[in-house]
């Protein structure tokens, strides 16, 4: 996506490794603080339609499903419900 910057799923051991690469990029001041920037929107990003596509998956589930997991209707209705910018 951006130099310093790999789109990968498992997103949080993989931030750690595009913080550190990021950082040792021979680049100039402003293109560090590019980098850092296009670094966190992209990481904002994968949260965001993670988190949205994970809600939708949670309001799709049958009761049986639900049950599962341990998780009433009630539950899931108001977790899918959140806006995906709110955890």
């Amino acid at each position: 996506m951006f130099a310093g910057c790999r789109q990968d799923d498992r997103s949080e051991f993989r931030d750690d490794l595009v913080d550190r690469q990021a950082r040792s990029e021979p680049t100039t001041g402003i293109g560090r603080a590019f980098t850092a920037i296009a670094c966190a929107v992209a990481r904002r990003y994968r949260t965001w339609t993670s988190r949205a596509r994970e809600r939708a998956q949670l309001a799709r589930m049958s009761d049986r499903e639900l049950q599962d997991i341990s998780l009433t209707r009630y539950d899931a209705r108001f977790e899918a419900n959140k806006p995906f910018w709110r955890p």
